[in-house]
């Protein structure tokens, strides 16, 4: 209104959207929690199938057994998309860097934690209405920003693991098709 006090209405909007934000990031924390465990699944199959089309004998995989092949190329080449996806899901999880040097924001839980509870209690309450309101804002946008980045993240993660898997059919079908040298 005129006076610059938010209706329940308004607040309750502003709520729902702080609310929608953290959801977002939530989710983007979980799936990259999934990814990475999923990668490092998929790593330890990779490997396996590197030792099956490696021309080394038994268990013994080393540099100077190894007898290049159009399988083991492509097995290389799917272990090496997994770990490329399983940086970008790692740094998706990763926390935002606002939190290495928190800026002096209400609502912003690192900086929270690094002042005085009456510090903190003090600042809130001689906040005023319009005041609170700017320091939602910010956050919503912030998170916003966090959520948006975790997801792109997220995206070429999941592209470099499809990818991989596309590599990881290819290497069994050269396999099973017999020797091809390169």
């Amino acid at each position: 209104d005129a006076e610059g006090i938010m209706t329940n209405t308004d607040l309750e909007f502003l709520y729902m959207w702080f609310d929608q934000i953290e959801g977002q990031v939530q989710f983007g924390d979980s799936k990259a929690s999934l990814l990475i465990a999923g990668n490092a699944v998929l790593l330890a199959v990779s490997g396996g199938l590197i030792r099956m089309v490696s021309g080394c004998q038994g268990d013994a995989v080393g540099v100077s057994c190894l007898q290049p092949s159009l399988s083991l190329g492509l097995a290389t080449i799917a272990a090496m998309l997994l770990t490329i996806g399983l940086v970008y899901a790692l740094l998706a999880a990763r926390p935002a860097k606002i939190h290495d040097q928190p800026p002096p924001a209400l609502f912003l839980l690192s900086y929270i934690a690094l002042i005085d509870r009456d510090v903190f209690a003090k600042k809130y309450v001689d906040a005023s209405p319009g005041d609170l309101v700017q320091e939602a804002l910010t956050s919503i946008h912030g998170k916003a920003g966090l959520a948006t980045r975790k997801f792109r993240l997220l995206k070429r993660a999941i592209d470099a693991t499809l990818l991989s898997l596309g590599f990881m059919v290819a290497t069994v079908l050269v396999a099973i098709g017999g020797p091809v040298s390169t």
